[in-house]
């Protein structure tokens, strides 16, 4: 055999065997992947997820997920790198469900047939507020009210309605019956004590009267327990009689008690003095002593008077 065909039969063989180890090694790696135990592996850091580091056989019971990250069986071998990796021992964490959106509806939404012909010239800036007024007795919510709306315009002066008829929340005082009691002789001109229980609480405007003719005595207001006491004068020019006290409520009675009224005391009559012994007294005597002297001094001036004629010059004088 000559020397040239010699070298090229020896290159062949070693191409040749070279390329029967390199089949023969990557038979072993593909067609065996349960070859290697499964704790002991070296992985991370390559290309080659879930292949052994060391032996380069597939890990046993290694697996991908979705994204091609290596699941390992154990924590018994040993992974290098910081890639995302997990193990199948390990309770997987659910992900959050997000909630669906919902879908704008697609539906054509209705419009009016005819626009309106003329807008208005302003707007509210804000809804119309009601305002209350309560009466100034009693802090409760219940009782009457009185309303009022007032519109707050973005340009020009709010306007304001009237303000409503009383109206009451909670306890009706109209309807919650109470008693009333009368301490004291009932004198005309004199004063008496009328107390009241068992009516609405915390409300103002009752009127305490007395009948058969009406006469206002006093208005007054309720406690939290829906009492009260009044002292009230009784009217000097009420007749003497059977009579009733009265309360009302927007007119409407609540409470009644009958009362009798007496006449006033008559005033004591001036007694007559008698003078007594101790007293001095204008006597007889006295009297006529006075009586003397006065018609001395007319005789006097009687006296005085001719004398004074038969003085004047021209006439006589006679005895």
């Amino acid at each position: 055999m000559r020397p040239r065909h010699r070298t090229r039969h020896t290159e062949r063989r070693h191409w040749r065997l070279l390329l029967v180890t390199a089949l023969t090694g990557f038979v072993i790696m593909v067609g065996a992947p349960t070859a290697t135990a499964a704790s002991g592996w070296i992985d991370g850091g390559d290309d080659l997820p879930c292949v052994d580091d060391e032996t380069c056989l597939w890990i046993e019971g290694c697996t991908l997920d979705g994204n091609n990250n290596p699941v390992y069986p154990n924590h018994n071998g040993t992974f290098v790198g910081s890639g995302p990796h997990g193990y199948k021992s390990d309770t997987p964490t659910p992900a959050p469900t997000q909630p669906a959106t919902p879908k704008p509806s697609t539906k054509p939404t209705t419009k009016p047939s005819t626009p309106p012909s003329t807008k208005p010239i302003s707007k509210p800036s804000t809804k119309p507020s009601s305002k209350p007024t309560k009466p100034s007795a009693g802090s409760s919510s219940d009782g009457p009210y009185r309303a009022q709306v007032v519109a707050q315009y973005a340009d020009g002066v709010p306007e304001t309605s009237p303000v409503s008829q009383r109206t009451s929340i909670g306890e009706n005082p109209r309807k919650v019956l109470g008693t009333v009691a009368v301490t004291g002789d009932v004198v005309a001109g004199g004063s008496v004590t009328v107390s009241g229980d068992g009516f609405a609480g915390d409300v103002s405007g009752f009127q305490v009267e007395i009948h058969s003719d009406p006469i206002v005595l006093a208005s007054v207001a309720t406690d939290a327990d829906g009492a009260f006491v009044l002292e009230a004068t009784v009217p000097d020019t009420l007749e003497p009689g059977d009579h009733s006290i009265v309360v009302l409520y927007d007119n409407v009675e609540v409470a009644s008690t009958p009362v009798t009224v007496s006449a006033p005391e008559a005033a004591p009559a001036a007694a007559i003095s008698t003078p007594t012994a101790g007293t001095s007294t204008p006597t007889t005597q006295g009297g006529a002593i006075l009586l003397l002297g006065l018609a001395g001094v007319g005789v006097a001036a009687l006296v005085g008077h001719e004398i004074a004629k038969r003085r004047r010059p021209g006439r006589p004088v006679t005895a």
